[in-house]
Parts: C-alpha cells; sequence; structure tokens
C-alpha cells in the first residue's frame, strides 16, 4: 500500500509543479499582454540600464524595458530569489524570458524544480509591482477576478 501512495505522490507533485509553471507562465504573459507600449515611457520609471523592479523580502523581480523605439515594449523579465544561508542572503535567478513572450516562454524550463512553487507563491509581487506601475491595469484585470469566483 506505501508503495502506492509514494507513486501517487509522485505523480501528483509532477502534476502540481506543472500547473504551477504553466500558471507562472500565463500570468506574466496575460499581465504584460495588457500594457499598452506606448505608455511604458509614461508610467515605468527606469534605471540607467532601461530597467524597474519589483521587490519582496522573498524576491526581486526585474523587468528590462526596450524604449527610445519605434515599438517599445518589454524585452526580458526576471526573477531572483532570496536565498537565506543563515548568516546572509543571495539572489538567485531562478528564470529569464526575454523578446517574444510567447515563443520563450512555451519554451523555457524554470532551471530548478525546487523553486517552482517559490516562484509560484511571490508571483503577487510582481502582478503588484505591474498594478502600482500601471495603474489602469486594475481596470483591465477585474474581469479575470470575477470570473474566478464563478464555479463552472
Amino acid at each position: 500500500m506505501e508503495n502506492m501512495n509514494v507513486a501517487q505522490s509522485l505523480v501528483r507533485g509532477s502534476d502540481n509543479m506543472n500547473k504551477m509553471r504553466s500558471d507562472i507562465e500565463r500570468v506574466i504573459t496575460m499581465v504584460l499582454s495588457l500594457v499598452d507600449n506606448n505608455d511604458i515611457e509614461k508610467y515605468v520609471n527606469f534605471d540607467d540600464q532601461g530597467a524597474t523592479n519589483f521587490q519582496s523580502p522573498d524576491c526581486d523581480w526585474i523587468l528590462r524595458w526596450e524604449v527610445g523605439r519605434k515599438n517599445p515594449g518589454i524585452s526580458a523579465v526576471s526573477c531572483y530569489l532570496v536565498e537565506d544561508s543563515g548568516t546572509s542572503s543571495k539572489r538567485v535567478l531562478l528564470f529569464n524570458v526575454s523578446q517574444d513572450l510567447r515563443i520563450i516562454l512555451k519554451t523555457s524550463q524554470l532551471c530548478h524544480l525546487d523553486k517552482v512553487q517559490r516562484v509560484y507563491e511571490v508571483l503577487p509581487v510582481f502582478v503588484d509591482g505591474m498594478l502600482k506601475t500601471f495603474p489602469y491595469l486594475a481596470e483591465r484585470l477585474e474581469p479575470f477576478f470575477k470570473a474566478s469566483k464563478v464555479d463552472i
């Protein structure tokens, strides 16, 4: 009986990880697709490398933007997790997404399977940062929040 529980746990864990990975990709793609590229220079506070970040004690989301071009837009999204080693902490790059999000996200793999759940848990930092940067996203995301409350 215990062997069956091990197998079931592995299968369920794999299914959950695949769903979390898919959800990470879907949330990032959904939120970024709702940003008007023409608004980037109006709303985003860039550093000297054309990046902005959203931080929490657990993570650092860094977004790099292509600006000053005919077609501005996102060029990379990176998520760094803060790893505590008792005496100090370090930032660990979890994944990097660049250019055409739909293509890259479908082929990208999160580099550390043990970190998938942590990135899933810090997705709200990304969403909150985007909402603060682009206030109009709240209205655009509202239909998704409403639909999440419907049982089908």
